[in-house]
């Protein structure tokens, strides 16, 4: 008997220490929800008349490019998205808003095929919010200012550890802020003018976003040269690399290839 009485005593005193070195699935780590996402995806989408004018047809493809990243983005991903109008720091109030939950195992609230049907539902819904932004018709935009609220949600979810922004757009920016003229759009000019950005404040923080522009190129008049459409180019890869932002070449253009 006393070697059992000893043995039981040694479980008790040492159980902790077992648990202690045990590899429970999220024991100790703060739970993933909207509150606390792992990731944040910021989706901007334009609307001024330079897209809406070119018959439906690009609108359509947002809608698909759209539905293509959110079935991509991984479990764990709270999505924020609006129009770009021509005062986003003003108007924006983020009407695509949702959680893609992340099934938590064994020890979770749901199970696999519940988390599945209500990401399922949490996409559909999604989708349904952004084809209400594609109705409808601003005058002017401003991408400049949706990069500064970009950071605003980053920032409110400082503990993701993966951070998105997508922009739907032609890449014309049509607002008093800058104007893309052929002067604006030299190397000299838009060096100025991240400088000038810089010095006052308005250029965003994005250090660790990983950036992809859908639709440049993707418009009409003298907007749609070869030449301009370069140099608008231009000036994004160096306005948004500057705000440290993760944006290469491959990652801009009038298409998505792929996502992420």
């Amino acid at each position: 008997m006393p070697t059992v009485r000893c043995a039981a005593l040694a479980i008790i005193f040492c159980a902790p220490a077992l648990l202690a070195g045990c590899a429970i699935p999220g024991h100790g780590k703060p739970k993933v929800n909207d509150a606390n996402p792992s990731a944040v995806a910021v989706i901007f989408v334009d609307v001024s008349k330079s897209t809406y004018g070119l018959k439906g047809a690009e609108r359509r493809r947002y809608a698909s490019y759209f539905a293509s990243v959110v079935k991509h983005l991984p479990a764990g991903t709270l999505v924020k998205g609006d129009e770009i109008d021509k005062n986003p720091l003003s108007d924006s109030s983020l009407p695509v808003s949702g959680f893609i939950e992340k099934y938590g195992g064994l020890l979770g609230a749901k199970n696999k095929d519940d988390v599945d049907a209500a990401n399922a539902s949490m996409r559909a819904k999604l989708e349904l919010r952004f084809r209400d932004l594609l109705q409808r018709r601003p005058t002017g935009n401003s991408i400049l200012d949706a990069l500064n609220i970009a950071q605003e949600v980053f920032d409110s979810y400082s503990g993701a550890s993966t951070k998105y922004l997508v922009v739907f757009s032609d890449m014309i920016e049509n607002s008093t802020r800058y104007r893309f003229t052929a002067a604006h759009l030299r190397p000299t000019s838009i060096n100025a003018f991240i400088a000038q950005e810089r010095k006052s404040g308005r250029l965003p923080d994005l250090h660790g976003v990983t950036v992809y522009v859908v639709g440049a190129g993707a418009t009409r008049g003298g907007d749609a040269k070869a030449a301009h459409v370069r140099d608008v180019k231009a000036f994004w890869l160096s306005y948004v690399r500057a705000t440290g932002a993760d944006l290469p070449d491959y990652r801009y253009g009038p298409t998505l290839v792929r996502f992420p």
